[in-house]
């Protein structure tokens, strides 16, 4: 995954936020073959064919992400709305970036 510290706050609509981990930039190439979900030849992800609400959307294939492109994956839920599932994210349909910062 591509080291980038931060978080990005993604709104669908107003009030409704979704804060995901930025797991990929401009450069990066991100893949979905059937369900596996990697960045830069590494899978880093398995998507589920169904939620607990119904079907999951899909996409196929590869994308090098270009500028003002990005992928966020949330890897602790596995039916998380991010990358895996909807591809890449346009930076400027975001709202928010905020640093996180972890100790280790």
């Amino acid at each position: 995954m591509a080291s980038v510290p931060g978080n990005l706050e993604i709104y669908d609509k107003p009030g409704n936020g979704l804060l995901k981990p930025v797991a990929a930039v401009a450069g990066d190439t991100i893949c979905r073959y059937g369900l596996l979900f990697s960045i830069n030849g590494e899978v880093v992800a398995h998507a589920l064919r169904a939620g607990p609400f119904g079907w999951l959307p899909s996409w196929q294939g590869c994308e090098i992400l270009g500028p003002g492109e990005i992928a966020v994956l949330t890897t602790r839920i596995a039916d998380s709305d991010d990358s895996r599932y909807f591809s890449k994210v346009l930076i400027r349909d975001t709202v928010a970036y905020r640093p996180f910062l972890t100790e280790k």
